[in-house]
């Protein structure tokens, strides 16, 4: 980012409270001529993309533009001034720092027991957020209003408990550090490699997960260390997609939070990561009851800054469309588009684009479901189109992989030849393997060129069976762990659609009828209870 760059980013990242609020704070902070600076504000706000010459020219009649990075400046204090005002109330650690500030102002007045009554205060809500730094500040600011008083006797008993406070308070935080460098070193395996693909990568998830501090729930005692000993496990038995195992420690990390209902008001993003992880699991195990309520539970929580505003959208849509997607309600994820469409335009600046593309594929898939194929091509043609070079290549290759298939759909014969023969020189180069889209690729190469609805039948038998019988050992590789046919299959089952084309049935019905077997598995009672209804 370009240093002239900066203010023009902070104030696109204001929401409108937060706009609101500095236009006021700047009307009691500055006065006369320097009412410029929200002029300046207000210009760079209706601003697509940074122009500075334009700003010269707006306010060339001016004082302030000959020293236009001065200004700049000033405004970029002003915001952040007006930022940390308005976010006092939500922020815990704002709340603390602002009480300690006016502690110690007093104690530089000589108003020892007004700072004395702050500091009582504050160190009674710095223990209750398990702000061990703030407390082992309040300390010293005790043990100096302790000597400044005079009385040496009290001064004795002053520094001697607080040495004591002190120790345990060094060792509670380094315990808690403990806890969260293991939290974080799966993070940043969980980010940089997915899954345990390789020997090193099994050896690097035991060395956390076998940590003595994580083979006693018992031993974690506080709410940061149970956070963090609930969140490595879920995460540790998710990336193992052990769903059943992960459950409980992604329940119990929501419970832990909902019983501190406090500090949901002042970090309600740690609440909605908490959340977003159990619907994932609860998707999974299909337990769509629990999550009905979990989803309202996600659907509740404000958040104030746009980053996380963004962040609770894409968890809502993503979690809203597999619910009526897993459920069988296509036509109410067609109903979702509208409030996807305006929530990417709103937070266009902060959906990652993988994110994004992640988004287009669902409403291509829905829409290919439903044989709306020109819906489907519409929304796939935003990922072929998009030639940024920041494009993950593997959901590129997906993408044209499932054009060529949404082609043989439409018929476009002739377009199809030319796009199969460009794809599979495309993966050929390539040193990574594609076994899985060329063999997908030669079949309906073979599909184009017969006439009889009998000799195509054939063919997509034949692909069927090579994708699930042909070779027991290749079989089991390609469906291991974090390759790229389990993703593939997972984001587009085309088992469900070669079923569709063998059986001649539409795709929507093979695949809700999958998706009842698969439920009726995982809860076998609940189906048969269903069928003894339906039977009476």
């Amino acid at each position: 980012m370009k240093p002239s760059d900066t203010l023009f980013e902070l104030i696109k990242s204001l929401s409108p409270s937060e706009k609101r609020h500095f236009k006021l704070y700047a009307q009691r902070h500055i006065v006369g001529e320097e009412n410029n600076y929200l002029k300046l504000f207000e210009t760079i706000d209706k601003q697509e993309e940074y122009e500075e010459e334009a700003l010269k020219k707006k306010f060339r009649h001016e004082k302030f533009i000959q020293q236009l990075h001065v200004a700049k400046n000033y405004l970029y204090t002003l915001i952040l001034k007006a930022l940390n005002e308005f976010h006092t109330a939500d922020s815990a650690n704002i709340q603390l720092r602002e009480q300690l500030n006016s502690a110690e102002i007093l104690f530089g007045k000589g108003l020892y027991k007004q700072a004395s009554k702050i500091l009582i205060k504050l160190k009674e809500q710095s223990y209750k957020y398990e702000k061990q730094v703030y407390i082992l500040e309040v300390i010293l600011l005790e043990n100096k209003i302790a000597f400044a008083l005079q009385d040496m006797e009290v001064a004795k008993q002053v520094i001697t408990q607080s040495a004591r406070e002190e120790e345990q308070l060094l060792s509670d935080y380094q315990e808690a550090r403990r806890y969260k460098h293991l939290s974080d070193r799966l993070k940043i395996f969980i980010t940089t490699r997915g899954t345990a693909r390789r020997a090193e990568d099994t050896r690097e998830l035991e060395s956390i997960i076998e940590h003595p501090l994580l083979n006693n729930e018992q031993k974690a005692i506080s709410f940061s260390t149970k956070y963090s000993f609930f969140n490595v496990y879920c995460k540790y038995f998710t990336i193992q997609e052990d769903y059943k195992h992960a459950y409980p420690y992604s329940s119990k990390l929501v419970l832990l939070i909902e019983s501190h209902p406090e500090r949901i008001q002042k970090k309600p993003q740690s609440y909605l990561l908490a959340l977003n992880n159990l619907l994932a699991i609860l998707k999974e195990l299909r337990k769509f009851d629990e999550f009905e309520i979990a989803l309202q539970k996600l659907k509740s929580i404000q958040c104030k800054t746009v980053h996380f505003q963004s962040r609770a959208f894409s968890y809502i849509f993503i979690h809203e469309w597999n619910f009526s997607f897993y459920t069988g309600g296509y036509q109410k994820c067609l109903a979702l588009i509208p409030f996807l469409e305006k929530g990417l335009q709103q937070y266009d600046k902060q959906i990652t684009r993988d994110l994004k593309l992640l988004f287009y594929f669902n409403v291509f898939y829905v829409h290919f479901v439903l044989d709306q194929f020109q819906h489907a091509a519409k929304w796939l043609n935003k990922i072929l189109n998009d030639k940024r070079t920041e494009v993950r290549q593997d959901i590129r290759n997906f993408a044209t992989v499932t054009n060529i298939i949404l082609h043989y759909e439409t018929k476009d014969y002739d377009l199809l030849e030319y796009l199969i023969r460009s794809t599979q020189r495309l993966l050929e180069k390539e040193k990574d393997s594609h076994e899985f889209e060329l063999l997908v690729l030669t079949h309906i190469k073979q599909l184009i060129k017969k006439d009889s609805a009998e000799e195509k039948r054939k063919i997509f038998i034949k692909l069927r069976n090579k994708l699930l019988f042909a070779n027991l050992e290749n079989y089991l590789i390609a469906f291991s762990r974090g390759s790229s046919e389990k993703i593939i299959l997972n984001s587009f089952d085309i088992l469900a659609w070669l079923e569709s084309k063998i059986e001649d049935r539409s795709f929507a019905s093979v695949l809700s009828e999958k998706e009842k077997d698969k439920q009726a598995k995982v809860h076998p009672a609940l189906s048969y209870k269903k069928k003894q209804e339906k039977n009476k």
